[in-house]
């Protein structure tokens, strides 16, 4: 008999055990939106210094206008830092190419309450199709660090804890024939355009779980315990 509920005491906290270290494990999850850059913001480009900035005349450099949940979309946030140019190059898919390196580059999000998220930003690469479109972080990698967040956006958050966190920016001219890397590259060149881009974040963690299911998941366990000593002490008498 001893032996019997000392199995059954240990069968109780295993599974106790168990229920609590699965509502706290990590789970596979994928956090992506795509943005616009809102009237009066553009990417500009500066060809005597070979560099490029996201000047706008509003609070708000983009707007996040389609997102993988609700809680993402109609987010503002800003783009700041000036990037410079490399030597440019042509790509193994056609085009030009150049490397991009910045001191200062940020990115943000306003949750729409009162809290950003902020982190720090590298564009990597530069690549401009055949006077058609340019593309920045052209290999797609991942480009955000330092990511940081105080707010409760469950997304952003996904965002602040996932791993990849990854921005690609795409721009285009009118007319594009007389666009090219080298072209906004000239000594003397400013040119100007809106852009469009996409955000993400994979291997998101699952939140801490909260003090109610805790209290459940002991309640659970404690009156499991207590069902099989009353069935012990109806046993024996």
């Amino acid at each position: 008999m001893f032996t019997c509920k000392k199995k059954i005491v240990c069968g109780v906290a295993t599974l106790s055990l168990m229920l609590f270290t699965g509502v706290g494990s990590a789970r596979a999850n994928t956090v992506s939106c795509n943005f616009a850059s809102e009237p009066g913001s553009s990417i500009e480009f500066n060809g005597t210094n070979r560099t490029f900035e996201f000047p706008t005349t509003s609070p708000y450099d983009f707007v996040i206008n389609t997102a993988s949940s609700p809680d993402l979309g109609g987010l503002q946030g800003n783009i700041g830092g000036t990037f410079a140019v490399g030597q440019i190059g042509t790509a193994a898919d056609g085009g030009e190419q150049a490397n991009v390196t910045s001191t200062d580059g940020a990115f943000s999000v306003f949750d729409g309450s009162s809290n950003t998220l902020t982190a720090n930003l590298n564009w990597g690469t530069i690549q401009v199709l055949y006077g058609l479109f340019g593309i920045l972080n052209v290999e797609g990698a991942a480009n955000l660090s330092n990511v940081s967040y105080s707010g409760s956006n469950s997304d952003l958050l996904g965002i602040k804890n996932g791993t990849d966190q990854t921005v690609v920016l795409t721009f285009s001219f009118s007319p594009v024939t007389e666009h090219t890397l080298t072209g906004l590259m000239t000594p003397g060149q400013m040119n100007s355009t809106s852009y469009s881009g996409s955000l993400s974040a994979s291997g998101s963690q699952s939140p801490i779980p909260e003090p109610s299911s805790c209290t459940l998941l002991v309640a659970a366990g404690l009156g499991l315990l207590a069902y099989t000593g009353r069935r012990r002490i109806k046993a024996s008498a």
